[in-house]
């Protein structure tokens, strides 16, 4: 039978497109951070009354609009302290939220503790990072 291929030989064919990928920037980073951990505080808020933190999101990409707009890193170096002390207080909030989502006996609390903890590890890397590349 003519025209049926047997399957041996493939062909693909493959084609490149440009994609809008932002690179990973330390104020970006910082923002996620912030960001994440808002996000898993305000689910685990409704686990325990005791978990009280502020909402800095706002602040927090405020800060990341501003560094991506500024002219010189001399204007950005104030700004990146601002968004490191934010991003500090959110992870303040967080480490106290395991704490006490690890005294609670419901397996779903101990679940956002261990995810606070790995989106903790993570920022803690993220800042580091900024501080050495940034301010030193």
């Amino acid at each position: 039978m003519e025209g049926v291929e047997d399957g041996k030989k493939s062909r693909i064919d493959s084609t490149l497109v440009d994609a809008n990928i932002h690179h990973p920037l330390d104020s970006n980073l910082l923002f996620d951070v912030v960001r994440v951990l808002t996000r898993i505080l305000k689910n685990s808020a409704e686990l325990s009354s005791r978990i009280n933190f502020s909402n800095h999101n706002k602040r927090a990409k405020r800060r990341m609009l501003k560094i991506g707009n500024a002219r010189s890193m001399t204007q950005r170096v104030p700004i990146y302290r601002e968004l490191l002390d934010v991003t500090g207080w959110t992870m303040t909030y967080a480490t106290q939220a395991v704490t006490i989502l690890y005294t609670l006996s419901n397996p779903a609390a101990w679940e956002r503790a261990v995810g606070l903890e790995h989106y903790l590890e993570l920022g803690k890397k993220v800042v580091d990072q900024t501080q050495r590349r940034v301010l030193r």
